[in-house]
């Protein structure tokens, strides 16, 4: 392996284990914030609005990190049925290539979306209703988890293709 390839794997590895390392903290964090608020409310009688308005501000954020881990997993949700019905490598990676490519389009057009809402955000500054948080930061995960979803969805594209012009079954999973 070259120098280039390490540098390259290794520019590619960095954006992956941030991820990694967002769900963890982001997940334990907003348990322990909405688990904090059920005790509050339940226990101690004291509703924390905060908490919820928080809460919901960043489990935007933790589910568009997730989804994006599970583009570049490749574990994202899939049905299996062209394996039973088809049993040609050609034919399942031609349905691969078309699958993979819908989700691509999809992935363009909710991240040019996701664009035009933070930009639509930004002028209207619309804000949470108790502690005035900004929604345009919210809103703005879905141009960045669409938009590296695409990136991903575009890597898997040049996989499947480069099987099916191989006439070989592409590896869903990459080998980690």
């Amino acid at each position: 392996m070259s120098r280039l390839e390490r540098a390259g794997r290794i520019i590619w590895k960095v954006p992956i284990n941030l991820l990694r390392v967002l769900i963890v903290v982001g997940c334990t964090a907003f348990s322990g914030l909405i688990g904090g608020e059920i005790i509050s409310r339940y226990f101690f009688g004291m509703p924390h609005t905060y908490a919820e308005e928080i809460a919901v501000y960043g489990i935007v954020w933790i589910y568009m990190v997730g989804s994006i881990y599970g583009t570049y997993d490749r574990s994202h949700l899939m049905g299996g049925i062209v394996h039973i019905v088809f049993k040609s490598a050609r034919v399942i990676d031609s349905f691969k290539v078309v699958t993979v490519s819908i989700s691509l389009a999809l992935c363009c057009v909710m991240s040019v979306w996701g664009y035009q809402t933070f930009i639509w955000d930004l002028k209207t500054t619309p804000e949470t209703d108790f502690i005035y948080l900004p929604l345009e930061y919210a809103r703005l995960s879905l141009f960045v988890g669409f938009g590296l979803m695409a990136i991903f969805f575009l890597t898997e594209l040049i996989d499947v293709a480069r099987a099916l012009l191989r006439h070989s079954t592409s590896d869903t999973f990459r080998s980690r």
